[in-house]
């Protein structure tokens, strides 16, 4: 079962380029396992050698959980130019409109995470791991990028690569993405796949 579906008509595709304000943001609970560290230092590589991209955060911090990134590491990075911080939102889809391409490089134990659908289905190329749950979101190279688990170079390469694509390839990854979640991961294709199960079991 194609894991919990996406609303096709609450992130309707979006692809207007005014609306984005950033190159790359990662929407997660902020805990160490989403590979919040790994995006880290994948942006300090990328800012070596593109300065000027803009990246960005948004998430809940966990402050009672040994695993969650603290608010002083955010505002550190906030300080030192890395990212913004854009704190915990219910509007999830006006920051992946903002944004060019959504990343999460999650090593977590994952069912497939639902921010990569989302994003998709608006029409934001992913850049993800080739991690269990992540893979069935993505079509490697054309919708948007794989990497390895916990590995910042290979993180910062992809991100590279995506910016150094032209705007109609940009688009192109969006649309393809778009069209996944609309064939597989509408939720009312996942409902009725849930149900076609369940009368399999009765």
């Amino acid at each position: 079962i194609p894991g919990s579906g996406v609303d096709i008509n609450k992130f309707s595709f979006d692809q207007n380029p005014l609306k984005k304000k950033y190159n790359f943001s990662l929407i997660s609970r902020l805990i160490k396992e989403k590979g919040i560290y790994d995006y880290i230092e994948a942006i300090k590589l990328v800012k070596s050698e593109i300065p000027k991209i803009n990246c960005a955060i948004t998430g809940f911090i966990y402050s009672d959980r040994k695993n969650s990134i603290k608010y002083s590491e955010l505002m550190e990075w906030v300080n030192m130019g890395i990212i913004s911080y854009l704190g915990h939102t219910d509007n999830v889809k006006k920051i992946i409109s903002q944004s060019e391409c959504i990343v999460l490089p999650s090593y977590y134990n994952e069912g497939v995470p639902r921010i990569l659908l989302e994003a998709s289905a608006v029409g934001r190329p992913i850049i993800t791991t080739n991690n269990i749950g992540c893979t069935e979101a993505i079509i490697d190279g054309v919708t948007g990028f794989l990497c390895e688990k916990r590995n910042p170079k290979d993180l910062a390469n992809k991100m590279i690569k995506f910016v150094k694509m032209g705007q109609e390839q940009k688009n192109m990854m969006g649309r393809k993405g778009s069209e996944k979640m609309k064939n597989e991961f509408d939720e009312r294709i996942v409902i009725r796949t849930y149900l076609d199960a369940l009368k399999e079991l009765l």
